[in-house]
């Protein structure tokens, strides 16, 4: 059996900094968006799949300014 390692959280390599309305159209993973609302991925992907963008076959990501507005539960 071959063991998987788990990834941190994505960071996107800067190169300068961003203003912040850049900022907030950063995409990142749907696990860390559903990190950020306290939810676990699958649910995320049940309620706010509207938000969800696909960025490649297998990567699926979120515009973090659309992860931090979301309604707090």
């Amino acid at each position: 059996m071959v063991e998987q390692k788990r990834r941190g959280p994505y960071k996107l390599p800067t190169i300068f900094p961003l203003s912040p309305e850049l900022q907030r159209h950063q995409k990142i993973r749907v696990e860390d968006a559903a990190r950020l609302n306290a939810m676990c991925p699958d649910t995320f992907k049940k309620f706010y799949g509207h938000l969800i963008r696909k960025v490649s076959d297998r990567v699926e990501a979120v515009e973090l300014g659309d992860a931090i507005d979301l309604p707090k539960a």
